[in-house]
């Protein structure tokens, strides 16, 4: 759903229950200006960070695309290699 996104500039996910946040959202960073996550008892994003507004989150979810890769992969140097290779996918399905 992410990849086939880029060009939204607003969504609204309130009120909709959820516990956590794709963290592929943050691949939208370049275009999404508002994202709207009130009402939902997220358990794994800090009240600071939801404070910060869009780009705050967005951001932190963009590093948790970073920290699974690394932690998937037990290393930062296979971790890279994952990211790179999930942007590569990403940029091809876009074309």
């Amino acid at each position: 759903i992410v990849k086939n996104s880029t060009s939204l500039t607003e969504l609204d996910l309130s009120d909709n229950n959820m516990s956590s946040v794709p963290p592929e959202l943050g691949l939208l960073e370049a275009n999404l200006q508002v994202l709207k996550l009130d009402g939902n008892p997220f358990r794994s994003i800090r009240r600071a960070i939801l404070e910060g507004g869009t780009k705050a989150i967005l951001k932190y979810l963009k590093d948790k695309i970073v920290d699974y890769c690394v932690s998937l992969h037990e290393g930062a140097l296979a971790g890279f290699v994952c990211i790179i290779s999930g942007l590569m996918n990403w940029e091809r399905t876009e074309m």
